[in-house]
């Protein structure tokens, strides 16, 4: 959803907030993230407290559908300042819901909203990748493993650390053999 969209919606179901749209730049290309004050400190992230220690697990009062629609919104800023590092396990647990409400969707959508890039993987298989600077990264390819999936229910996504080693996997449907 386009940054003036997400942020009409959350200031008209959030009047009570004070809410502004925070610019950045990824790989020159200018963008916006959507902030709203809390005691003096721009929130970014409504999932964390406002020293970015704590959980919130009131999400400051935004429902959780709100929260999560801002959080993926500022997934980008929220890199820039963090060195790079996105939270990668917050997409793929973002990605695994989508495909259990959506499986018949056109994965494409998520794809760019997540910053994914297909990338030949060798054998002449493809994958969306999302890497990291500590090269942890996630990788989504269709449920045998060759290319870029159709439906959200072809997707099967892998979670990996930065040593290569698989932390978690999930795939709609079996995959086969």
């Amino acid at each position: 959803m386009k940054t003036s969209k997400v942020f009409a919606l959350l200031g008209h179901t959030y009047p009570d907030k004070e809410w502004r749209r925070e610019p950045y730049i990824v790989e020159g290309e200018g963008r916006h993230a959507i902030l709203f004050a809390c005691n003096g400190t721009a929130i970014h992230n409504p999932f964390e407290s406002d020293c970015g220690r704590f959980e919130m697990s009131d999400r400051y009062g935004l429902s959780e559908y709100h929260a999560k629609l801002m959080r993926i919104h500022n997934l980008g800023f929220e890199a820039q300042v963090s060195d790079g590092v996105q939270p990668l396990s917050f997409v793929f647990d973002c990605v695994v819901d989508e495909i259990r409400r959506h499986p018949a969707a056109d994965p494409e959508r998520l794809l760019d909203a997540f910053e994914f890039t297909p990338v030949n993987v060798g054998k002449g298989e493809l994958a969306n990748i999302v890497v990291n600077p500590d090269d942890s990264y996630l990788s989504i390819m269709d449920r045998n493993g060759d290319t870029l999936p159709r439906t959200m229910e072809d997707l099967w996504i892998r979670l990996f650390d930065a040593s290569g080693s698989m932390i978690k996997s999930y795939c709609a449907r079996e995959l086969s053999s």
